[in-house]
């Protein structure tokens, strides 16, 4: 699909965590992350809303905001603990089968975050019949 044929969809004004799936469908999703550096992403896919995303989004911006590690500078990728933390936050959600992917921990940033489906799950969760080896990110609103 041509990029002129793509519908454009910013999702700067997102409250709350919110994962997209990677797959062929005309929609491409903008979102600003890298804390104070203000990076611009896209990724064409579908967007899914994360069911208790507000705690999680809460802890999320106390980590890489305000915590002293990044202090909204979290844009030269992730530590092994801010994958530890997601993980936990992602399993108390109930999206256990999700975890970072530790293979793109240089590539993901504060509010983007590549996350790969479990082996053992044949979809991502909610999602029947989507390719469990799409790429996934994870998204939250960036605390520049």
């Amino acid at each position: 699909m041509s990029s002129e044929s793509l519908i454009e969809v910013d999702l700067q004004a997102l409250d709350g965590v919110c994962f997209i799936i990677g797959h062929e469908t005309g929609v491409l999703y903008s979102h600003q992350c890298g804390g104070l550096a203000c990076y611009q992403r896209t990724i064409q896919g579908f967007l899914v809303p994360c069911p208790q995303s507000v705690a999680m989004s809460e802890q999320l911006y106390s980590h890489f905001y305000t915590g002293p590690k990044y202090g909204g500078n979290c844009y030269n990728g992730l530590d092994e603990d801010d994958a530890s933390l997601i993980n936990r936050l992602l399993a108390a959600a109930g999206f256990d089968a999700l975890s970072v992917d530790r293979r793109s921990l240089g590539e993901s940033v504060e509010a983007w975050v590549y996350l790969k489906v479990a082996s053992s799950n044949p979809c991502f969760p909610y999602c029947y019949n989507s390719n469990p080896t799409s790429p996934v990110v994870m998204i939250w609103e960036n605390s520049d």
